[in-house]
């Protein structure tokens, strides 16, 4: 590293090279990540607060300026085999999950939970993502949310109007538009309530199948699965992205009845049998509509709430982060503490060896605003 007084004018001017750098550890090229979450620990597998990877800029919520990092690079898999898995209990998916942790040979690319009921929003809520980066790519559907915005922008100027006209003209128009759903992904939408995008290596491919057919075939497990053409296995991962917008638009569309959005990224022990949430009535009764997706092997859950009007959204969200966190998940896992969660002290003790002076993102995880944190 650039190390004197003018280090970053140095590095402004490109006045560098690359003995100037420090050489990657020895071990750089490795991960010990897949032996990591095939522990059924009692432990999340990977959430921010984890003091076993806070290091340096891991972990930092902006108490370092960082101007680069350096990350582990993999071959690309040009070579992948997509499955398509429904069930109605998720105890046979949490039994699934652990037979691939437990399988010789490495882990699934990604394996994708979502709910029957996720896809529908998704086909309801989220069917311009859906149809728009199918038929005419991820570069036209940000030319199209960037215009949405500007014209919310716009007509929220108007009296009358407000902040979602641009919404509701995207909403009925891509309803009008044919979706074109591969008939399997629809048929196991109807059969099943809880589905399973995986994607392996071509090279697992036969593993892969031989492993569903022998799970599936036990009497004790119900369920099916099939493997992925290409138009099927885009259309799959398509959906999937189009659960992730959902929930936004079905508050946008129902902001009459909605006081707010309450979202949460969760990482479950790794032994979890219980995995999915079941809300206590007096939750579920303050919620309008609730979604659930995520990365299942790793144990990692959206969970995107619709608060109903007249709902204190932050008292809620707080009895929801208390549940979760009684059953020994970590909250939150993907984004960071921000102002809305409380670091846990090895994290606090980690922003401290990173800025004693308390001058980068003072307040970050209710920390103390205060200079040298007084």
């Amino acid at each position: 590293m650039i190390d004197d007084s003018r280090s970053l004018d140095r590095l402004q001017r490109g006045q560098w090279d690359a003995a100037d750098v420090t050489p990657p550890p020895p071990d750089s090229t490795g991960t010990a990540y897949a032996e990591h979450v095939r522990q059924l620990a009692d432990t999340p597998a990977r959430f921010n607060a984890d003091p076993t990877f806070l290091h340096e800029a891991s972990g930092c919520a902006g108490k370092l300026m960082v101007f680069a990092v350096r990350t582990r690079t993999f071959p690309f898999e040009a070579d992948k085999a997509t499955f398509y898995i429904g069930a109605d209990d998720p105890a046979d998916l949490e039994g699934l999950r652990r037979a691939f942790l437990a399988a010789d040979g490495p882990l699934p690319i990604s394996g994708e939970y979502l709910s029957a009921h996720a896809v529908d929003l998704a086909l309801t809520y989220g069917k311009d993502t859906y149809v728009s980066l199918k038929h005419a790519g991820s570069r036209t559907l940000v030319r199209m949310f960037a215009l949405k915005s500007w014209a919310n922008g716009v007509f929220a100027k108007v009296p009358g109007l407000g902040p979602s006209v641009a919404d509701a003209i995207s909403q009925k128009l891509f309803a009008l538009v044919p979706g074109k759903i591969p008939p399997r992904l629809v048929e196991f939408r109807d059969r099943f309530a809880h589905h399973l995008l995986l994607v392996v290596s071509g090279s697992q491919r036969d593993a892969t199948a031989q492993l569903l057919e022998k799970f599936f075939a036990a009497p004790e497990h119900e369920g099916g699965f099939f493997e992925c053409e290409a138009d099927e296995a885009e259309s799959a991962t398509l959906i999937r992205f189009g659960v992730a917008s959902a929930a936004s638009r079905y508050f946008v569309m129902h902001r009459a009845e909605a006081s707010a959005m309450i979202t949460f990224d969760v990482a479950l022990r790794r032994d979890d049998t219980d995995w999915l949430e079941v809300l206590p009535p007096q939750i579920a009764d303050q919620l309008l509509e609730s979604v659930y997706f995520g990365h299942f092997f790793c144990h990692v859950l959206h969970q995107d709430h619709v608060a109903k009007q007249g709902v204190d959204p932050v008292a809620l969200k707080q009895e929801m982060t208390a549940l979760l966190q009684s059953r020994g998940a970590a909250v939150p896992a993907e984004h960071n503490v921000g102002r809305i969660y409380s670091a846990p002290e090895p994290m606090v003790e980690h922003f401290r060896q990173l800025d004693p002076l308390n001058m980068f993102n003072a307040g970050v995880g209710q920390t103390s605003p205060r200079k040298r944190w007084a």
